[in-house]
């Protein structure tokens, strides 16, 4: 699962995550600070355990700096694909480890972006689903109906 946690806030992401059966969050930012309030890692961790809910940080699986802020520049998020491919090229420990915990299910990639399609979480959740074989199907949580479309 991934999901974004623009627009809510902590009360309404942990509630759609215990919803949707989410018993880890990997945390995927590069700095896993916030300018939303409850959601920089410190906080977010202690209220996702309150709520029963593992918190688990990959920020070596986050958007490197230049690479985001080219993407923000161009908004070219072909070229941001490419790019962050590349880069998870050189990440396969890191990445072993997201997969394992993946596997064992309950885990949703976290970051901020609210669509999927414009964030990096849905290119390394296609990695990992791809990686592991048919069982393992990407779910983009909390998403309008309509989005939920995205691949």
């Amino acid at each position: 699962m991934t999901i974004g946690y623009q627009g809510f806030v902590p009360s309404e992401l942990c509630s759609l995550l215990r919803k949707s059966g989410v018993q880890r969050v990997a945390d995927v930012r590069q700095l896993p600070l916030s300018r939303k309030k409850g959601f920089s890692k410190t906080e977010l961790a202690a209220t996702l355990s309150a709520n029963g809910i593992e918190y688990v940080g990959f920020p070596k699986l986050g958007t490197p700096p230049a690479m985001r802020d080219r993407y923000k520049k161009s908004g070219d998020f072909a070229q941001l694909r490419r790019d962050y491919l590349a880069y998870l090229a050189s990440q396969g420990p890191t990445i072993e480890e997201l997969r394992e915990l993946a596997a064992q299910g309950g885990c949703a990639l976290l970051c901020f972006e609210r669509d999927p399609a414009q964030c990096h979480r849905s290119i390394l959740a296609e990695v990992l689903a791809g990686s592991t074989g048919p069982t393992l199907l990407i779910e983009h949580l909390g998403l309008p109906a309509v989005m939920q479309l995205f691949p």
